[in-house]
């Protein structure tokens, strides 16, 4: 697998907004919590200026991006309306994210088939199966390593780049 500058740098942009998410769920992980968001984003106005707000009030962090507000604001919503059940992803997806990732596993690019694994790429723990395209196709090594973890893509590239 070629280990571009690029690739690299898009890897620590996603694991940065993605550590951003995970502290939001986690400080907010109460069913408490998670009705208090439901109540601000119900009388919002305006989504993105809220999540927006939220991450600055609540993480202390800023969200520069228009982008990445939009991504954060579908990730707490898929968050906020996470069920705890798994769907079962049909072979059907399966076949089509083999063929968007070239037959390759998503993390190492190891050579896949129908029978690897289809992982959450932000993990199931915080979206559960609320999101569009949140699945990839990964070699049985690198989804047991993943697990649910956030940060596994960019330690398997950074330990690759020594």
């Amino acid at each position: 697998m070629i280990i571009t500058d690029e690739r690299i740098k898009k890897c620590i942009h996603e694991v940065l907004l993605l550590s951003l998410f995970k502290s939001f769920c986690e400080k907010n992980e109460t069913k408490e919590a998670k009705q208090r968001l439901r109540n601000i984003y119900s009388h919002s106005g305006n989504h993105l200026e809220t999540t927006k707000n939220l991450i600055i009030n609540e993480l202390h962090e800023e969200i520069s991006e228009d982008d990445d507000t939009k991504r954060m604001y579908t990730m707490i919503i898929a968050f906020l309306n996470k069920s705890n059940y798994r769907k079962t992803i049909p072979d059907s997806v399966k076949i089509a994210l083999l063929k968007r990732q070239n037959n390759r596993c998503a993390i190492c690019g190891k050579e896949i088939d129908i029978h690897a694994h289809a992982d959450h790429s932000v993990p199931f723990k915080y979206v559960g199966d609320e999101l569009k395209d949140n699945y990839q196709m990964l070699c049985t090594s690198c989804n047991l390593k993943k697990n649910a973890s956030i940060d596994f893509q960019i330690r398997f590239l950074l330990k690759s780049v020594k």
